[in-house]
């Protein structure tokens, strides 16, 4: 994903927040987690339900802060 991310003709919605999610999937998130994460920075937090997301989204940089509800 990273190499296709770079190729000059390739369109990506929010290359920032896509790079941003594959640099949380390599630290360990979940990719669909890492994502809605990373789409998230402009906010002050991210709330869930979900422990092994708020157990595993406290390492990679450029995310929001995390909230574990619940």
């Amino acid at each position: 994903m990273r190499a296709l991310a770079g190729i000059e003709h390739v369109a990506l919605e929010d290359r920032e927040a896509v790079l941003a999610a594959l640099e949380a999937f390599a630290a360990g998130l979940d990719s669909a987690d890492a994502l809605h994460m990373a789409h998230s920075t402009r906010t002050t937090g991210f709330a869930t339900f979900d422990k092994r997301l708020a157990r595993r989204a406290k390492g990679p940089p450029r995310l929001p802060a995390i909230e574990l509800l619940g």
